[in-house]
């Protein structure tokens, strides 16, 4: 099995893509071909690819290999043009441009932290004299003692 589909079938789980006769799994399908164009180089640092717009997108894990990938540019490009002519791949996928860009790193899961500030209990004395502000306050004694029991 070659490294290109062992990916890829990583990325059909991922990515949910592999129902045989959709426009996403021809579209993926024609990617991998074409990844095939990297070489044994830079093959082991294909990620996925996906097409935006006109435009075909190589991800690749390592720094390195995206700027191999831009040294040795009109070289694959060259691989990839008989590659799609071969495989007949212009029913599945179109393209203008092609770029290598470096696989995006997952965010990192965030911690909630708890709040060192004490939280209001709405137990406070009202002191106003004036009716329309005393009864303001007694509408946000209740939102407050609301907001304690529901969260």
């Amino acid at each position: 099995m070659a490294i290109a589909d062992k990916v890829c079938e990583e990325h059909d789980k991922s990515l949910g893509c592999s129902a045989l006769g959709s426009r996403k799994f021809k579209e993926h399908d024609a990617i991998r071909k074409l990844s095939a164009a990297l070489g044994e180089r830079m093959q082991p640092f294909f990620s996925h690819g996906s097409l935006m717009g006109d435009e075909l997108v190589l991800y690749l894990t390592h720094p390195g290999i995206v700027s191999e990938f831009g040294m040795q540019k009109a070289q694959i490009l060259g691989k990839m043009r008989e590659i799609y002519k071969e495989e007949n791949l212009k029913q599945s996928i179109t393209f203008r441009r092609v770029r290598a860009a470096l696989k995006p790193k997952p965010a990192p899961a965030t911690e909630k932290k708890e709040s060192t500030a004490d939280r209001a209990t709405g137990d406070f004395e009202i002191f106003a004299e004036d009716e329309g502000i005393k009864r303001r306050f007694e509408r946000i004694r209740a939102q407050i003692k609301a907001n304690n029991q529901g969260g």
